[in-house]
């Protein structure tokens, strides 16, 4: 257990951070599921590739690679798909520009996407064919490495798209906090009074935190479900452009064991201010004056604000402070002996 009282209580907090923030992760995940985030990202994205095809034809461009066969396979039927795989990407592009066959022609790529500018202008846009010719023209006679090139093209533009997901995701993190913060009564300052005045229910966050602090790393609380295989991003949130669907895991038994502490420490009790009988020395209490909301708000805040960092950021919190305090103090410096080195030692 940790020895500092001090330490206890900033473990504690350090908890409480990260049981509220893997709330708000789950709930973060359904909200983005309900409004199709993914979905609108990776279609953001496809229309930025062709950005410079004439009016409306991005869509349209963006429209066909969806209906690609092998693409549309990968969600159900009348839904756009959350990703696309680079490589299967790739493979539906060079089958839409009908550049595709045996790679042993000896012919360079550019001429044989020459060939085919006709049909792709006709049939998608001359912005698809001038887009896609510094490509061409870089992969000399590997149609593999053609297909490599698109790939990559198509990563790097996902990659800046994602971005936008990010940005919605953090201002959607935020909200969740507050809501969530202010449901189950999270006030820091409230929690701080709690785990300073009650050693007893410090010193049980604190062994949970030892336990907790085992689990590692953080991402195994979730798996990509299908897709390239990719690292969530830091923030606990993965990126559209990865790939990655994540599937929930069920919490190990030590988060559990910790959630159930955390949540005996917040919550509301006791009447609201216009009822009879509201006792104003509850410290779970609804705010029943302006200063009392006052410093709620500043309380829920807090904690909103420490839960939007995100759980893998309090799990490393927690790990660094628990390997600082498992290593204990450091051992004293051995004293010099009195017994002369050149003396030989001799056995009895």
């Amino acid at each position: 257990m940790f020895q500092s009282p001090i330490l206890d209580v900033a473990v504690g907090f350090i908890l409480v951070f990260l049981i509220l923030a893997l709330i708000c992760t789950s709930v973060n995940e359904y909200i983005a599921q309900i409004l199709g985030l993914r979905a609108e990202v990776l279609w953001r994205g496809l229309c930025s590739l062709f950005q410079n095809a004439a009016e409306n034809k991005a869509q349209v461009i963006a429209g066909k690679i969806l209906d690609h066969n092998l693409v549309d396979a990968m969600s159900p039927p009348g839904a756009n798909p959350s990703y696309i795989p680079s490589h299967i990407f790739a493979v539906a592009v060079l089958d839409l520009i009908g550049l595709n066959g045996p790679d042993n022609t000896g012919e360079t790529i550019a001429l044989r996407f020459k060939a085919v500018q006709a049909k792709v202008e006709s049939e998608l846009d001359p912005a698809v064919y001038a887009t896609l010719k510094p490509l061409a023209d870089a992969a000399e006679s590997s149609l593999s490495g053609f297909q490599q090139h698109i790939e990559d093209w198509f990563n790097a533009t996902m990659d800046r798209a994602s971005g936008w997901y990010k940005r919605k995701m953090q201002i959607i993190t935020f909200c969740v906090a507050i809501g969530c913060c202010a449901a189950v009564n999270a006030d820091a300052l409230m929690i701080g009074k709690a785990l300073w005045t009650n050693p007893q229910a410090t010193a049980k966050l604190a062994a949970d935190a030892q336990s907790v602090a085992k689990l590692s790393p953080p991402t195994d609380l979730s798996t990509p479900k299908s897709g390239d295989a990719a690292k969530p991003s830091t923030a606990g949130t993965p990126s559209p452009s990865q790939g990655i669907l994540m599937e929930s895991k069920p919490l190990p038994p030590e988060l559990l064991r910790s959630k159930t502490d955390v949540l005996g420490l917040i919550g509301w009790t006791g009447k609201l201010p216009w009822q009879p009988g509201y006792n104003q020395t509850t410290e779970h209490r609804y705010p029943g004056s302006l200063s009392d909301f006052l410093l709620k708000l500043v309380g829920l805040l807090a904690t909103a604000i420490a839960a939007s960092l995100g759980a893998p950021f309090w799990f490393g919190v927690l790990g660094k402070i628990a390997s600082i305090r498992s290593s204990g103090q450091t051992p004293p410096p051995s004293t010099p002996s009195n017994t002369d080195p050149n003396q030989k030692v001799t056995k009895s």
